[in-house]
């Protein structure tokens, strides 16, 4: 399986996508973050098994995926997605961090043969914005969100520099 992907997020400044890296995280990317504004308890999750992605870009972390194989379930879990501090709001640096990130566990699926099946709890604030951006249906309500096949390859397609193809 391939670790390192590059994907498009968006520049604030120009409009235009660039190149970013993604590739697993190491546990010492994760012991500053609670210290840099970041939210999520990212060192627990990767503690607990799950696999961990980040977005570089010229250096710096965009953001982060958290997200686990669950065969049971017949696909891929994802636990939490953040952008950098400097990614939120509308003074950010970068957009489309978030649906890159859900792009790399919609890869990730694939790759693992999970067919692109995604699962995960919304912020009750976020279940139409998932919906809109990212083609999620709401699957459990209130908050218990799916990412389907063909919605998935879209998201590949879209934010994954080298598509289907890579996976």
């Amino acid at each position: 399986m391939q670790n390192v992907v590059e994907v498009y997020i968006k520049d604030r400044k120009n409009g235009l996508f660039v190149v970013a890296l993604a590739k697993p995280i190491k546990k010492t990317d994760l012991t500053v973050l609670r210290r840099r504004g970041w939210n999520f308890n990212f060192l627990q999750l990767l503690s607990s098994g799950y696999i961990l992605y980040k977005i570089v870009y010229n250096g710096q972390l965009q953001g982060i995926v958290a997200f686990i194989d669950d065969p049971d379930m017949e696909a891929v879990r994802v636990a939490n997605v953040e952008s950098a501090p400097h990614n939120i709001g509308s003074t950010s640096e970068h957009y489309a961090v978030g649906a890159a990130l859900f792009s790399i566990a919609c890869w990730y699926s694939f790759q693992c043969g999970e067919e692109g099946y995604i699962f995960f709890e919304a912020k009750t604030e976020l279940v139409k914005h998932y919906r809109h951006i990212l083609g999620a249906k709401l699957i459990r309500p209130p908050q218990g969100m799916g990412i389907f096949p063909e919605q998935s390859r879209k998201l590949v397609e879209s934010f994954v520099k080298e598509g289907m193809n890579t996976c």
